[in-house]
């Protein structure tokens, strides 16, 4: 959305987000819906199932609040390349 953002125009004058392109939507993570927690559980089992580490059990919930995620912030020259 940096580089192509909703109003942006190609250079046929055409806006780039249009059917059948859609633009990504941003998702707020809500711990305490559980669809979004059993997607991460899920994940979490995927990925210990492809690199064979065992793990257990865990509580999530308290996991996750424990993890800082930084905004997002885009690399101006990776944009430029673009």
């Amino acid at each position: 959305m940096h580089v192509y953002p909703i109003d942006y125009k190609t250079k046929e004058g055409k806006l780039f987000w249009s059917l059948p392109k859609r633009p990504p939507v941003h998702l707020d993570f809500d711990i305490n819906d559980e669809l979004h927690l059993e997607c991460i559980k899920s994940f979490a089992r995927l990925h210990s199932e492809i690199w064979g580490i065992k793990i257990e059990e865990i509580d999530y919930k308290t996991f996750i609040n424990t993890i800082e995620i930084l905004p997002f912030k885009p690399k101006d020259e990776e944009i430029k390349k673009i």
